[in-house]
């Protein structure tokens, strides 16, 4: 009985240490590997013009 009562708290100890969030510093973003390409305050991404002209129509077409 004694070491079923040990195996079962330390069962129950390691799955409720495996459980615990990881500690980590917050980022303002998130990337595959490394750095995040981008900084925290920026205004467009490099593939966007943000003079570009707007306005416009778009013609959908139904079949």
């Amino acid at each position: 009985m004694d070491r079923v009562l040990v195996r079962l708290i330390a069962a129950t100890s390691f799955l409720a240490l495996s459980l615990l969030p990881a500690q980590s510093e917050p980022k303002h973003g998130i990337a595959m590997q490394g750095e995040p390409a981008l900084p925290p305050d920026y205004k467009h991404f490099d593939y966007v013009n943000p003079d570009a002209p707007k306005g416009g129509s778009v013609t959908y077409c139904v079949v």
